[in-house]
C-alpha cells in the first residue's frame, strides 16, 4: 500500500473531512480514501460514456439529418426576441 502526503489543503475541505470522520467515528484517512475512490470511479464513469460524436455516428442517416436540422433551428437567433 502506498503513502501519500497532501499539503495546502484548504481549511473548508479539512473541516469537512474532520466533521465527516467524527460523524462516522472513523479516521480522516478513511474518509479521504473513500473520497478519492469515489472521485476515481466518477472519472472512470465519465470516460466510459460515449461522446455525442460517437452517438451521432450510430444513428441512421434520416435520424442524423433530423437531429442536425433540429440543432440548427435551436441555434438560430430570432431577431424579434433580441431587438431592443
Amino acid at each position: 500500500m502506498g503513502y501519500l502526503s497532501i499539503r495546502n489543503v484548504p481549511e473548508h475541505i479539512e473541516r469537512r473531512i474532520t466533521q465527516e470522520a467524527r460523524r462516522r467515528h472513523t479516521t480522516k484517512t478513511a474518509v479521504v480514501l473513500e473520497y478519492l475512490e469515489r472521485g476515481a470511479r466518477a472519472a472512470r464513469s465519465l470516460r466510459a460514456r460515449p461522446s455525442l460524436r460517437a452517438w451521432a455516428g450510430q444513428l441512421a442517416r434520416a435520424d442524423l439529418a433530423r437531429v442536425l436540422q433540429t440543432s440548427r433551428e435551436h441555434r438560430a437567433v430570432d431577431p424579434e426576441l433580441w431587438s431592443v
